[in-house]
């Protein structure tokens, strides 16, 4: 992509604590990706209210008390969704891995994993399976939960 800059338009984004929850906000797009095409479409802005998305439309129909967001310069598209993820395996060894570490540092290991997919543009992550009895894996999610808040 050269110098074009890519900027992953997660979902979590237009759910973040700093957007007030009644509060119309206008996303300004250089290109959108929305998945329901061959090319991306050119210019266009994401029009949000109560948290929702309202309209996909152009910079002259941008709500008059809209807070604006300007990614002119990002080519934004829908989150992504790993439906397979292992984050508190640590090692190649996890059958008998799991055995030595405790639930809580599996856990805390486990929550960097997950930060790092989110950063990296994962939006939805499903944890398949990690054979912890004590629950790290939803340990993670209410930690989450509990600093960004339920999408």
């Amino acid at each position: 992509m050269g110098k074009e800059k890519i900027l992953i338009f997660i979902s979590s984004f237009i759910f973040t604590c700093s957007l007030a929850i009644s509060q119309t906000t206008a996303i300004i797009c250089g290109k959108l990706i929305d998945g329901s095409g061959d090319t991306p479409l050119i210019n266009r802005v994401i029009v949000i209210k109560n948290g929702k998305i309202l309209a996909v439309t152009t910079r002259s129909k941008i709500p008059a008390k809209a807070e604006i967001i300007d990614l002119s310069d990002y080519s934004i598209l829908p989150g992504l969704i790993d439906a397979h993820v292992h984050p508190l395996i640590a090692t190649d060894d996890y059958q008998v891995d799991h055995l030595r570490r405790s639930s809580a540092d599996k856990a805390l290991q486990g929550l960097k994993v997950v930060q790092d997919l989110l950063n990296a543009g994962w939006t939805t992550l499903r944890i398949a399976g990690d054979a912890d009895v004590f629950y790290a894996h939803l340990a993670i999610r209410d930690a989450i939960n509990d600093v960004c808040g339920k999408r």
